[in-house]
């Protein structure tokens, strides 16, 4: 089940709405076949793995089929996985969960077990559950799975104001956009585009999709020589009364127009759901400190991956990562440590 959960993370970034899944068939104690759902409306893993095993020459008559995601059962994009189980003649399924979707949800291991397929269950639960939690926490609830990352040095400052500075090494600089690709978009603040003026894409890799890049500007203090403009895949959040001005400045039609809350803020459950109905399934944000408090303050985020690096920032200039006017209670539990050639990556959840 970890090899398939391995070969699933090969279509990160690819495959949203959809899940990330691999499948791998075993037969005397050999892998003759493996699969993973490469891209949104592609083969799914366990037809690539049973195509994969006969392109082997191999039979896949009472063998057994591992895959960490409940295969579907209905018709959509790609016909149902359990009837193609059934025409490869394989004996026996091992599962890693259920699938959330409520057209598949239990149906897939019903329908197997009616035509006498032996299915196992919660094989490598909690990694399983972790490889998806964007997929599941979208299924769950409709909107967009959403995560924060941010650096910080030794003494809890991000930057200091006016200046570009890089806080971390290339390793965990190569994390971030690994991390960027496995989400469907990115947003970020004014205030971080007119200090840095970031790209915000995915490089250091071969085989890539760049986020749409989500930009709050409620005063339109932007114009379109940053690169953050620099295609359209972008879109930009106004106030409502800066729509008319937004477009005759920019010349687009990738804006969008939003209220602003009673602290003079927008509301970021509105900015989901503009994404939602984009199929936009997961957001991470990249921002100052500002963005930051008033997201947590309107408990947007699921995760945070805090890079804490091991320099200092003396200044009477430097920025914390928050104000010390930060007045309510976050529990972060942190579910994993990993040390990033200087810099130490904490990967916390988020209760409220």
């Amino acid at each position: 089940m970890r090899r398939a959960i391995a070969l699933s993370k090969k279509g990160q970034g690819f495959t949203a709405p959809n899940p990330l899944v691999g499948a791998l068939i075993v037969k005397n104690n050999k892998i003759i076949g493996k699969g993973y759902h490469h891209f949104y409306t592609g083969k799914h893993a366990e037809v690539e793995a049973i195509l994969d095993a006969k392109k082997k020459g191999f039979s896949t008559k009472d063998a057994s089929l591992f895959v960490n995601l409940e295969p579907c059962c209905h018709f959509g994009s790609n016909p149902p996985c359990t009837e193609a189980i059934l025409k490869a003649k394989i004996k026996q399924v091992f599962i890693g969960i259920k699938d959330p979707n409520p057209l598949v949800c239990g149906k897939g291991i019903a329908w197997l077990r009616e035509k006498k397929i032996k299915v196992i269950e919660n094989i490598c639960k909690k990694e399983c559950s972790a490889l998806n939690e964007i997929f599941i926490h979208f299924q769950k609830t409709g909107f967009p799975f959403t995560a924060f990352k941010i650096a910080n040095s030794l003494n809890g400052k991000i930057g200091i104001k006016g200046k570009e500075i890089a806080l971390s090494g290339q390793k965990a600089q190569r994390f971030t956009h690994n991390l960027r690709q496995r989400f469907d978009a990115i947003l970020t603040g004014v205030n971080t585009v007119l200090a840095d003026d970031p790209q915000f894409n995915v490089r250091f890799r071969k085989k890539k999709k760049d986020p749409l890049r989500v930009i709050l500007d409620p005063n339109l203090k932007l114009n379109k020589n940053f690169q953050i403009f620099k295609d359209n895949n972008f879109l930009l959040c106004v106030k409502e009364e800066n729509l008319s001005k937004a477009q005759k400045k920019f010349k687009i039609k990738n804006i969008l127009a939003l209220k602003i809350n009673q602290n003079n803020k927008f509301s970021f459950q509105d900015i989901l759901k503009k994404l939602t109905s984009l199929n936009i399934t997961s957001l991470l944000v990249e921002s100052g400190s500002s963005t930051l408090v008033e997201l947590l303050k309107q408990k947007i985020p699921q995760k945070g991956y805090f890079i804490q690096s091991a320099k200092f920032l003396f200044s009477s200039q430097s920025l914390p990562i928050l104000p010390d006017n930060f007045a309510f209670n976050i529990n972060l539990k942190v579910k994993k440590i990993s040390k990033l050639e200087n810099d130490v990556l904490f990967e916390v959840n988020i209760d409220y």
